[in-house]
């Protein structure tokens, strides 16, 4: 992706999600939204956390007027055109993580949105099951970007990988009482230029007996 003909386009508001060639962004239903304050020179806030579904919203709010943008650090995953005091970019973050992003203009402004896994134990007439939803929807099968699940057992004091998957929720059936924790990351598979993983999600910790 050219990103310098990408940050000449202004915009007011921009809708997105995961952008590939194979899977082009399209117009979402916002859900829940939270805001983030464009500043002369920062996010404000510039750390949040919010739900898988949940729209952020930053707005420029420059007074004179200044231009920003936002640029996710895992290679076209987000990415706003140039936009000025009153105006917004929106992207709707569908998968779990922990996604930093930079103006690319200002480079002392930088900013993260954590993501959290969800789940749930429970068990069905074949025993304990644990259900972790990893998004609001799968990837297709030409997406540049794939779910990395990691895994830590009770007892044991690393992660380890799990699964390497493009769905969007996993079954898991425990082996040992105990808590199990689990995490997540995006990860790029596009070739050449193309590249990046984020940061894990926050952990989700599921005990058995739940």
């Amino acid at each position: 992706m050219n990103v310098a003909a990408l940050l000449a386009l202004a915009a007011v508001v921009v809708l997105g999600s995961p952008v590939s060639a194979a899977e082009p962004a399209r117009p979402t239903a916002l859900g829940p939204t939270t805001v983030v304050d464009v500043m002369s020179i920062s996010f404000e806030p510039n750390d949040i956390t919010i739900a898988a579904g949940t729209t952020v919203s930053w707005r420029n709010d420059t007074t004179p007027d200044r231009v920003h943008d936002v640029v996710s650090s895992v290679t076209d995953y987000f990415l706003s055109p140039r936009f000025r005091s009153g105006e917004s970019y929106q992207y709707r973050f569908t998968a779990a993580g922990s996604f930093g992003y930079v103006c690319s203009i200002h480079d002392v402004m930088i900013g993260v949105v954590h993501v959290p896994l969800s789940g749930r134990s429970e068990a069905d007439d074949q025993g304990p099951l644990m259900r972790i939803r990893l998004a609001t929807r799968a990837l297709s099968v030409g997406s540049d970007f794939r779910y990395v699940v990691r895994r830590r057992d009770p007892g044991s004091p690393v992660f380890q990988r799990w699964l390497f998957t493009r769905a969007a929720e996993l079954t898991f059936r425990p082996t040992m009482p105990g808590t199990y924790d689990f995490t997540m990351r995006i990860k790029s598979v596009a070739t050449g230029e193309k590249t990046g993983t984020s940061g894990d999600s926050p952990v989700l910790s599921l005990d058995w007996p739940g």
